[in-house]
Order: structure tokens, then C-alpha cells, then sequence
């Protein structure tokens, strides 16, 4: 057997390679990492994947976040047309406007809580939060109170309080397929106790689910837009 002698040099190049390809392989994975483009966790023995693409281009029952009256009026003012529930409304809801709103108000699942005359236009009866219908493969849901300038808010506890209610009422009125939901709470909601940044929205929604002890045997995919990766580290989500 033979050995190689080698020299200090030698030695202090062969360290210095050996620690460039450490930070090399520490590096690549750190950013491969930090830009995961989906992930699996389960909670409460539900499957659920986590990813950024297009909710609309998902196979399965889409919720849509609305606000507590249910408006349908997509006018930029009321309802953005960029937004969720404005792009369902213009482009992928099966019904006119003036159906879906029917469809809304005869609603057996809706929990109704009072009427309010809106000065600036709405509709005007209120609905609880987290309470949602079912409209063909798609569940539309109250989930924001609406001020006197038409812009939506929530406290903390509202949002808590509001998913775990949509946790029980997709529980009562789902039909075994996949649920689909966007990150609920992110872009057009005014948090009035605190700032949440959209990884803690994520972690929310998770959180609320485990709490819940619900099973959705079907599974959950939680859809991200692409707008909001930068906001979002899926590697950290169930470390």
C-alpha cells in the first residue's frame, strides 16, 4: 500500500476545495429550498398540497372569498375585476348576475344576520362569516366585513373565527372531491388589530384546519398566485 505525501500546500489547496464545494452544496440547497414551487404536508390525516399557479385552472371544488354582502356588482369600486370573486363573476360563474344573486338569497346555507342600507350601494343584507354557498363546483363565502368606503377588513380574530367556521360548513356540504383554496385573506383585506403577512396567512389557514380536527379524506390543494412568491417560503411551512 502506498501513501501520498502531501505538502502543506497541497493540503491547504485540497481544504480550500473541499470548503468552496461545502458552500457550493450549502448554497444550491438553501435557494432550492427557499424556491419550492409546491409542498405536502398533512394535517389531521388530510393530504394537502401547497402551491402557486392559477385557482381557476384547478380540478376540484374552488372556494371564493367574498364579502359579508355577497355584492356581485364587479364596477372597480365595489368589487375589483382583478380579484377572485370579480374574475368568477365576470368570466367562470355558469350564471347572470341577476341569477347568481337569486341563487345567493335563497340560499338554505347562508346564516343571514341583519339588513344595513349602504349609502354608498350593495346589497344590503349581511351575512355571518365563514357561512358559504354552493354554486355547481365552486363554494362562494362571506369572509370580510365591508367599512363605510366599501373597503373590506378583518381583525385577527375575525379571520380565526371565520376559518374555523368554513372548516365545519366544507365539512357539512362538500361532495368528497378536492377542496381548492386560494391563500383566503391575502391582497384585499385591511387587518384593523395587526399586520399578517402572507406567510402567516398560510400558516393560519394550517393551523385553524389542525384545530378543527376535521378529515377531508378528498384532500385540500392550496392555491397560490404567483404574484405572491415573494411573500411566501414554502420550505418553512410544517418545519
Amino acid at each position: 500500500m502506498s501513501f501520498v505525501d502531501l505538502t502543506q500546500k497541497d493540503r491547504l489547496i485540497l481544504l480550500g476545495i473541499l470548503v468552496v464545494l461545502s458552500v457550493g452544496i450549502y448554497l444550491f440547497e438553501l435557494y432550492k429550498n427557499n424556491n419550492l414551487s409546491s409542498k405536502k404536508v398533512v394535517v389531521n390525516g388530510t393530504k394537502i398540497e401547497i402551491k402557486f399557479g392559477d385557482i381557476f385552472k384547478e380540478k376540484g371544488q374552488k372556494l371564493i372569498a367574498f364579502n359579508e354582502f355577497f355584492d356581485t356588482q364587479v364596477d372597480d369600486k365595489i368589487i375589483s375585476s382583478g380579484s377572485l370573486n370579480g374574475k368568477f363573476i365576470k368570466k367562470y360563474c355558469n350564471y347572470d348576475k341577476k341569477t347568481l344573486d337569486e341563487m345567493i338569497s335563497h340560499s338554505d346555507s347562508l346564516k343571514k344576520i341583519d339588513v344595513n342600507n349602504r349609502i354608498h350601494g350593495g346589497k344590503s343584507v349581511r351575512y355571518a362569516l365563514g357561512s358559504l354557498c354552493k354554486i355547481d363546483d365552486y363554494f362562494i363565502m362571506a369572509f370580510s366585513h365591508f367599512d363605510a368606503k366599501n373597503r373590506a377588513y378583518l381583525s385577527v380574530s375575525d379571520y380565526i373565527i371565520c376559518l374555523l367556521s368554513m372548516w365545519n360548513e366544507l365539512d357539512c356540504y362538500y361532495d368528497g372531491e378536492k377542496i381548492i383554496l386560494p391563500l383566503l385573506g391575502s391582497g384585499i383585506t385591511r387587518f384593523n388589530d395587526a399586520e399578517i403577512s402572507d406567510q402567516e396567512l398560510l400558516n393560519y389557514i394550517l393551523f385553524t384546519l389542525q384545530v378543527s380536527r376535521i378529515n377531508f379524506k378528498s384532500g385540500i390543494k392550496i392555491v397560490i398566485g404567483e404574484d405572491l412568491k415573494k411573500g411566501i417560503n414554502l420550505f418553512e411551512i410544517g418545519e
